[in-house]
This record gives structure tokens, sequence and C-alpha cells, in this order.
């Protein structure tokens, strides 16, 4: 700063004028508040705070990457975790700061792995999600739908028939059904798999379950108990939708990534004949250009809709109500619609029913999973994911080639349709092994292995 002062001075006595002392005080005042005004003027206005806003200091980044784990948690079922993120941050961006961010969750007992959250996003009952969390919940209403659909890849559209929206019959006929295809002269296509969401980290798993429980037992999903669970004909589709799933996960985002993988691979078809899912999930994976889009197919009839809502704990402060404000917003539920949500009025994207090639339209009335029936339900479900060792042991002993009454038939063939039939509603987790046995079957032994013990999966 002194070789700028001194430089008019200078330059002022090289030219034979000597200012006055007060005149130079002047001079060198103007110069000063030049320069300030010139500051001022060129500074960039967006780096200007508002008077109302926050400081440059906590100004918050655009993306989620640089919020990352700043703000206040909110715990988010981990299906529809990404598109919850993508909304905070647009949040953020609108109050300028790193206000909220996501953390997940896949079931409402791992909740109490995230007890730091101050909201939960869910579509589990508010009873279920608080016992989870251990803390009592205000339920601040509905910000999205999310509807079930039967997602077919498009190659097997044509062979599966459905020409429009199937019933709750037609799906018991199909869904929990390995050998449909053989059944329909397509046999050439394998083994009908179907791919899910596991029941006890999904209200539209448990809502599917129960549609077919009810076909099976020829009964309104509304008027299904608990206890009507334990019956035989409603464990049937549980065991038909385990033995077929050759794709489960704990979320709908792993299982979206799952079927990518499948596609890439060219072979989507012949591992998956029908996927259990939703919207959402659907339109994440037809948006991404897959070699092989889905189609979606809504159940006729009863439909499936869950309700994400938002719910608050006694200790969220004004940034997580003023989240769920912006939910609840235009911005908010339009950023959900273009996600592939629907919005808490249950209207969608005009687009989304093109990207989902969509067949048939959403029920207005839709399966209610109550607490009890949805805990009879995971009761159900993780029964028969328990692996078990199994031996089935086949009489072939000389007594067994006498006929039955006068059907034309021996006992031993009976026995063999019963030992086939057993053998095919063992879970897949399980293993199972056959002998046969008589008096000496073998010189002194009276038993011979037929097949191995082993998983039932190998067997197949």
């Amino acid at each position: 700063m002194a070789g700028e002062t001194q430089g008019p001075r200078h330059a002022a006595e090289s030219s034979g004028l000597r200012l006055p002392s007060p005149i130079w005080l002047v001079a060198i005042l103007a110069m000063v508040l030049a320069v300030i005004f010139l500051s001022i003027a060129w500074r960039p206005r967006t780096s200007t705070p508002a008077a109302s806003g926050p400081t440059e200091a906590s100004a918050p980044a655009s993306g989620s990457q640089n919020c990352a784990g700043k703000g206040a948690p909110i715990a988010v079922a981990a299906s529809h975790a990404d598109t919850l993120q993508a909304v905070a941050d647009a949040y953020n961006a609108q109050v300028g700061r790193c206000a909220v961010h996501v953390t997940t969750y896949t079931t409402p007992a791992s909740l109490a792995d995230v007890q730091s959250a101050t909201a939960v996003i869910g579509s589990s009952s508010v009873a279920e999600l608080a016992s989870g969390l251990g803390a009592e919940l205000s339920d601040k209403g509905t910000i999205a739908q999310v509807v079930g659909v039967v997602a077919v890849p498009e190659p097997l559209v044509t062979p599966l028939g459905w020409t429009q929206a199937p019933d709750w019959k037609q799906l018991m006929q199909t869904l929990p059904n390995g050998s449909h295809w053989d059944a329909t002269g397509h046999g050439d296509l394998g083994r009908f798999n179907i791919g899910m969401v596991a029941m006890d980290s999904c209200q539209a798993t448990k809502a599917f379950g129960l549609g077919l429980v009810g076909a099976a037992l020829n009964k309104s999903p509304s008027d299904i108990k608990p206890q009507d669970l334990m019956a035989p004909q409603a464990l049937a589709p549980f065991l038909g939708m385990a033995q077929q799933a050759t794709l489960t996960s704990t979320d709908q985002a792993a299982l979206v990534n799952e079927l990518r993988k499948a596609d890439e691979a060219g072979n989507l078809p012949k591992t998956v004949s029908a996927v259990l899912m939703d919207e959402h999930g659907v339109f994440a994976y037809n948006s991404a250009s897959p070699k092989t889009p889905l189609t979606a197919f809504y159940p006729a009839g009863t439909g499936i809709t869950a309700q994400l809502r938002y719910l608050t704990t006694s200790n969220a402060g004004s940034d997580v109500i003023g989240f769920g404000d912006f939910l609840a917003g235009t911005a908010g539920q339009e950023a959900l619609k273009k996600a592939g949500l629907r919005g808490a009025d249950g209207t969608a994207d005009p687009a989304l029913s093109t990207m989902l090639k969509a067949v048939g339209e959403p029920q207005a009335s839709g399966i209610v999973v109550t607490d009890d029936l949805g805990k009879a339900l995971d009761g159900a479900w993780q029964r028969l994911q328990h692996p078990g060792r199994f031996l089935v042991l086949l009489d072939v002993s000389g007594s067994m080639k006498d006929p039955v009454g006068d059907t034309g038939r021996t006992k031993l063939q009976y026995a063999r349709e019963a030992a086939a039939t057993g053998m095919k509603l063992v879970p897949p987790a399980a293993e199972i092994g056959l002998w046969e046995f008589s008096d000496k079957l073998e010189g002194n032994v009276d038993y011979r292995e037929l097949i191995p013990v082993a998983p039932v999966q190998k067997l197949e």
C-alpha cells in the first residue's frame, strides 16, 4: 500500500506541481472510495447471500455426494431410497444448505440400526415402524402411492397369453406353478421362474401373497384371518412362490440391479418369467433402455396399493418438518411422479403407463395387509425358508407289487408318484435324498441309495 500512495506524489512533483496538504488528503480519500465502489459493483451477484438465507459458510452442495451424512437423517425404505435422496437433494438446493439426508432400512426391525433418524418414510404400518425404531412416530400423512404389478419380460408376453389384466385365479394358476410353460405347450422356455422382494421386507409382496391365498381359499383377501394361513391349501401358494423364486432380494432396488445383470448377459427370459414388484421398479428398469424391456400387468379385481407415509419423531426439527411440507407440495409431488411413483392422490406422470408398457389399470380398491395378517404372512413365509434335510424311503419289497383294488395299478406305482410329488413340495433351500429298501436288497444290505442327499436346486 505504501508504494501505491507514493505514486501520485512522485507524479505530481515530477510535473512541477505541489499540491496543498488538504487537497492531497481529499485526493487520497477519493481514490479509496472509488476502489471500494468498484469492488462492490463488480462482485458477482450469485455470491451475495440473501438477507434471510444461509451464510456462505453453510451454503450446501447441490448434490447428494456433498450432503451425504449432513443434516437431519430421514430413514427411507431401501426400495425407494434413491428416489427420495434425489428429492432430498432438491429440497436442500431450495433451502440453500444440507438440511436433510437419506439413510436406508430394509425391514421395520432393521430401523433399530438407524435410531438417530428423526423421520421415517415407508409403507409398513405406523405401529410396526415405531416398534422397529423404538420411538413414537407422528403420522404426517401420505406423500406417495405405490402400486403393485406383475412384470413380464417382453418376449414372454405372447406365450403367457395374458391379453388383458389377469385376475387372482389366473395368477394363482400361473405364478406358483413351475411347470406352467410345460402345461401351456411352451416347454422350450424351461421352468416358470419368478423374481420378488422378500416377503418380510415388502408390503407389496405381502399383498401378492394375500391375494394368492384368497384365490386358493376362494375368499376375498379382505375376509382372510391370520388363522386361515395355517390351512395346507393356504400354504400352497407360498410354497410355490418359494420354489419358483430364482431372484429374491431384501429390497426392490437390489432386485432391479439383478434384473439388469441378467439382461446384460442376454438371458433375462430364461432367468425369470415374471417379477412381483411395483410400478416404480419397472419404471427404473425400463428407463435404462434394456435389451429386454418389462411389461407391467395390473391384477384385475382387487389391486395392490401401498401408501408411503411421512412419519416424524418428537425430535424432528424445522428442517424435517420443512422436508415433509416440500414432499407434500407441488415441487415434491412432481419430483416423485417423474421418478415413477404416484402422487399422494394416486395420480401419475402421463409418461408412466407408456414406460411400463402397461396392461390393465390400477384398481380403485387395494388389498389391505393389517399388522396381524402381516405377522402371520411373515411367519408362514419364514417357515418355508428354514433349510431342512429330508430322506425319502421307498419300500420296494415284493408286497409293493400287489394291486390296489381294481385300479389296475400297484402299491409301488402309487408310492413312487407320492414320493415324486412330495419332493416337489420341499422348499428349495432344503436338502433331500431318496433311498429304496427291502429285505436283503443287495446281499445282506437292506437299502440302496438312489439319490444322494443334496440341495433341491441341484436335483432339478
